[in-house]
């Protein structure tokens, strides 16, 4: 896809606000949060969090805001049990 057309269909979405909508949203959703998500990252999730009703929300410690490339055994604890409806695993204990 040509920049240009990616950069105008962009454009249209500034000022778009989808938040007020969130409740209606009833599909389960995971959202994974690590130290280095920065700080818009972890706003929008947050955001998420507080606007979806069947949100989940999991913290992924030491493992930098690419947890799929340098931690993809730790995240697949997470995601699988999601997938499956069932339990998440016990959380992680944060580092001292």
């Amino acid at each position: 896809i040509p920049v240009r057309s990616v950069a105008k269909r962009a454009a249209t979405l500034v000022g778009c606000q989808l938040g007020s909508l969130l409740p209606a949203i009833q599909t389960p959703v995971l959202l994974i949060g690590s130290e280095g998500e920065g700080r818009v990252s972890r706003a929008a999730r947050e955001s998420l969090e507080a606007g979806l009703p069947s949100a989940r929300s999991e913290w992924m410690f030491g493992c930098g805001h690419l947890p799929y490339l340098t931690h993809p055994h730790r995240l697949a604890k997470l995601v699988v049990p999601f997938f499956k409806g069932e339990e998440p695993p016990e959380p992680e204990p944060a580092p001292h």
